[in-house]
């Protein structure tokens, strides 16, 4: 039986015979399936950076070091998170290694094809306390337009009361700039006196904006009723909390800890959650855009779940979910792109199942969706398209592991990684 391999980092230069579209260049995350029939592959240029296949180079860690901080050589364990800037010239991976647990946590900064780990678990945390060294990091990380970016860290061996950190790098300085323990400021309080609430060890959606501030969810907070958090914050300031803040005709009631976003500029935002009325909404520059238990806008079909929403620098959005039956739709900016049932591609006879995994959107407006399609009423696997109407990349299609500019690896793509994909505009 064959092995699955998650290899979270490839890239995609566009090629025939696949329709032609403008890529200059696409990160996306792939489950690969080594020694696959070769009769269904279609001929593809997808070049490997990073991957889990302990045979090949390309699952060699750049950069890794012992806990001396001495060079060494290690290969991925896993690849977990994929981020990049807007215009995709600079990402950052985090996963970990084979090291061990002491060693094993990772972030790669990278651009093009090449990376190299800037922090390390076991290693001292740049702008931290004396003593204090990685533990993990907090899933992705946040670029500003000014080439620094934002990422949250669990510290180890230092003071227990502080260990969860917000960080800014700039270059290759960073500073401390939230942390556990710290005040938490603007909150209201529904069991007790307000003003005396302290940050706790849950700080997600960390996003910087140009001005500075750090954008995230607060999931723990300490001295204030359960019922008033997670709260979500610019700095040390809360922007909107729990059971206090109104949106539309109720009261926010929770935030999905992973799903806070600013751009860049402070201009727009989106949110999801939970309200007082009901358990899923996305909402967006302030205004309820889907909510769970209602119509998606433009059609009769009741909302079942909104699942991952991302945010474009100019402020459109592109959402994934479900409706009550189970099926999946695709909004971007409101209007309803893709659903279960549609062709992957206008004219195709394969349409998408109820597995749409990918949802993203570019800054210069491409639009990206990946899912299991079906023909005829069968399977006929995982495929990536544009919304353009280009297959880019389907199950089957062979991955040149060692770049030796054949397809001789014995290793196919299998399945796209929900919402990894980084398009490069900049060439």
């Amino acid at each position: 039986m064959s092995e699955r391999l998650t290899c979270p980092v490839r890239r995609f230069r566009s090629a025939t015979p696949r329709p032609a579209v403008s890529l200059p260049a696409l990160l996306l995350s792939l489950l690969l399936l080594p020694a696959m029939s070769a009769s269904t592959a279609h001929a593809q240029d997808l070049e490997v950076i990073y991957s889990e296949v302990s045979t090949s180079s390309s699952s060699i860690v750049p950069g890794a070091v012992d806990l001396t901080g001495t060079p060494v050589t290690a290969n991925f364990l896993s690849m977990l998170d994929l981020v990049g800037t807007p215009n995709g010239d600079q990402w950052i991976v985090r996963g970990s290694t084979t090291q061990g647990s002491d060693l094993a946590n990772i972030m790669i900064l990278g651009s093009d094809n090449a990376g190299t780990v800037f922090a390390q678990e076991g290693q001292p945390i740049g702008g931290g306390l004396p003593g204090e060294v990685y533990d993990f990091f907090d899933g992705v990380a946040s670029f500003d337009g000014l080439g620094r970016f934002a990422f949250g860290a669990r510290a180890r061996g230092g003071n227990n009361a502080v260990f969860e950190k917000v960080i800014i790098r700039d270059g290759t300085s960073q500073s401390v700039v939230i942390q556990m323990g710290d005040p938490a400021l603007g909150l209201q309080d529904s069991s007790g006196p307000a003003g005396d609430e302290l940050f706790g060890n849950s700080l997600n959606s960390i996003h910087l904006l140009d001005s500075g501030d750090v954008g995230f969810v607060a999931v723990t907070i300490t001295n204030v009723s359960s019922f008033n958090r997670p709260a979500l914050f610019y700095g040390n300031t809360a922007f909107a909390q729990s059971g206090f803040t109104p949106i539309g005709t109720t009261t926010w009631d929770s935030f999905d800890s992973n799903e806070f976003f600013t751009t860049q500029d402070g201009l727009h935002w989106f949110a999801m959650g939970d309200t007082l009325l009901s358990n899923d909404v996305l909402v967006v520059d302030g205004v309820i855009e889907i909510e769970a238990g209602q119509p998606l806008p433009g059609t009769t079909d009741v909302v079942g779940a909104i699942f991952h929403t991302k945010m474009t620098q100019s402020g459109s959005w592109i959402a994934r979910g479900d409706f009550a039956d189970d099926s999946d739709w695709v909004m971007i900016d409101g209007v309803l792109v893709a659903r279960t049932g549609d062709p992957i591609v206008p004219g195709s006879t394969e349409v998408w199942s109820n597995a749409i995994g990918v949802a993203y959107q570019s800054e210069d407006g491409q639009a990206f969706l990946s899912g299991r399609a079906v023909d005829g009423g069968v399977d006929s696997g995982a495929v990536l398209v544009s919304l353009d109407g280009a297959i880019i990349a389907r199950q089957g299609d062979p991955i040149d592991l060692d770049g030796n500019g054949l397809f001789d690896d014995d290793t196919f793509v299998r399945s796209f990684a929900p919402n990894d994909i980084l398009l490069s505009i900049t060439g």
